[in-house]
C-alpha cells in the first residue's frame, strides 16, 4: 500500500492532515487527530471536519496529537492557517519542530 492509499484510509476513518510549510521547506506533514496553535485572536484547537477557517497565526507553540497519543511540539513564527475539511495547512515566515530546535542557535 502506497503512502497516499495510508493517508487516504486514515482521512477516511477521520484524521486531519496537517502540513506546516515555511517558504524554505515543508517542516511537517503527518496525518493527526488534532492541532492546537496560536492565532492573533487566541488558541484555537482544530480537528478534522472543523470549519472552513482561514486565520492570522501569532508566533507561537503548536502541538500536534497523532492517532497513537504521540504529541509533536512545533515553533511556529507567524503566517497564517488554511483549515478545509480534513487538511489543516500552515503557511508560517518559520518554523521548527521543537526537537530540532538548535538552543545555542536560538539564544
Amino acid at each position: 500500500m502506497s503512502a497516499h492509499d495510508t493517508k487516504q484510509r486514515k482521512i477516511a476513518k477521520g484524521a486531519l492532515r496537517c502540513r506546516v510549510l515555511t517558504p524554505r521547506n515543508t517542516v511537517f506533514d503527518e496525518m493527526v487527530e488534532s492541532v492546537s496553535l496560536t492565532t492573533v485572536k487566541g488558541t484555537l484547537e482544530v480537528f478534522p471536519r472543523f470549519e472552513p477557517t482561514i486565520a492570522p497565526l501569532a508566533v507561537g507553540l503548536m502541538y500536534a496529537k497523532g492517532d497513537d497519543g504521540s504529541v509533536t511540539e512545533l515553533a511556529v513564527h507567524g503566517g497564517f492557517m488554511d483549515m478545509n475539511g480534513h487538511v489543516l495547512v500552515v503557511l508560517a515566515d518559520s518554523a521548527e519542530v521543537g526537537a530540532d530546535i538548535d538552543v545555542e542557535r536560538a539564544r
